[in-house]
């Protein structure tokens, strides 16, 4: 492909002065490059992918989807184990899947067909399959047993029918698609259209929404004449990084430890980031209980107590605000369980670190923004008669 790199344009005047210059002109086909493609199924869900999915589609916080999966596992039977941090199958699970697959086909048999007819074939190689990646608990896959959505909660069928799709999928062809990208040429000046054709959607007929709609280019060779019939200079602002949701706040702390630069502790917390699948959804909910941060919709915002925590947190107590500190526990744990490390020094260590932290606040000037519902009592008491 040539080397056209994509350039922004920041004066309206500049933008302006281009599209006087191209509109209604003559212009050529610089290349044409055209890409045969394919789009692996994905992975099973563990949990924090599970509430990741569920917030981004559904809106549930993820204390919400761990909730509604516990009672699958525990009350209804239909799923298993829930608070798990693999996406994988041993190959001994993976000989009953069609055991499995006969209950998602019930109310989904024709990606439950396509998957079932993989898995009996024999010979083709699911990524999902790896004993090597299998931790304490397999992913979440449905169990045998036949689901009747008039005994579910709409939230319940929601979750359930979500790990349905996702256990076919992972068992489906592979999506084929088409791209092409056109280079055009205008009095001096490069554009880039790009399109996309699917040519076979496989495991996306399981999970629809991720598909993007056909978007065919023309076929034009090097060379070929072109007319720039119409432009439109569009004005875009710049814009602060989003506040995060359940979601990608979840993804944050599944992907902390990769912030760290010491190579061995990076290592330590590899695959581990902050917190585990099953504690995460917690934290979230503490952080809210406690008023450290409140939601604005899907967003969550920091407060003005949040702010204040952690500004005397990374003053005072900086450590405590690092991913480098969680990756030296988790370092330190690996090297007790092999018994390179005695767990009296650890907590005698851990006991040191927070006195001294808490003594340090203590005995500072911090203190917390006032809360506006105390304050505003307290003034309406001051000037009452």
């Amino acid at each position: 492909a040539p080397d056209f790199k994509d350039s922004k344009i920041w004066q309206v005047e500049d933008g302006q002065t281009v599209v006087e210059a191209c509109a209604g002109r003559d212009g050529e086909v610089l290349e044409m490059e055209k890409k045969k493609g394919r789009q692996k199924p994905p992975l099973l869900f563990d949990l924090t992918n599970l509430q990741k999915e569920a917030n981004s589609r559904l809106g549930f916080s993820a204390q919400q989807t761990l909730s509604i999966a516990q009672d699958l596992y525990e009350k209804r039977k239909l799923i298993t184990y829930p608070r798990t941090d693999s996406r994988y199958l041993t190959r001994e699970l993976f000989a009953e899947c069609l055991d499995n697959m006969r209950a998602v086909y019930a109310h989904f048999p024709e990606i439950s067909q396509a998957a079932a007819t993989n898995i009996k074939g024999g010979k083709k190689k699911f990524e999902c399959v790896n004993d090597k990646k299998v931790s304490d608990h397999h992913a979440i896959i449905p169990t045998a047993l036949r689901a009747n959505p008039a005994t579910l909660g709409k939230e319940e069928w929601a979750i359930y029918e979500m790990i349905c799709r996702r256990f076919a999928a992972a068992f489906m062809d592979d999506a084929t698609f088409a791209s092409s990208t056109l280079w055009i040429g205008v009095e001096g000046h490069r554009y880039r259209a790009t399109g996309k054709i699917f040519q076979d959607k496989g495991w996306l007929e399981a999970e629809p929404w991720r598909a993007s709609e056909d978007n065919p280019l023309p076929n034009l060779r090097k060379g070929a004449a072109v007319t720039a019939q119409s432009l439109e200079l569009v004005a875009h602002k710049t814009k602060p990084p989003a506040h995060f949701t359940d979601a990608t706040l979840l993804a944050a702390m599944e992907t902390a430890g990769k912030l760290i630069d010491d190579e061995e502790l990076r290592d330590a917390m590899k695959e581990r980031g902050l917190g585990t699948p099953a504690t995460r959804a917690q934290i979230i909910e503490t952080l809210l209980a406690r008023k450290y941060i409140g939601k604005d919709g899907k967003r969550l915002v920091a407060t003005d107590l949040g702010c204040w925590a952690v500004d005397v947190v990374c003053s005072m107590i900086p450590q405590v605000a690092s991913p480098e500190l969680t990756g030296e526990w988790e370092k330190r744990l690996k090297e007790m369980e092999q018994g390179g490390y005695a767990y009296g020094v650890f907590m005698h260590q851990v006991r040191e670190m927070v006195s001294s932290g808490v003594n340090r606040v203590k005995g500072s000037n911090a203190r917390p923004p006032a809360c506006p519902v105390v304050s505003e009592r307290q003034t309406n008491k001051e000037v009452s008669p």
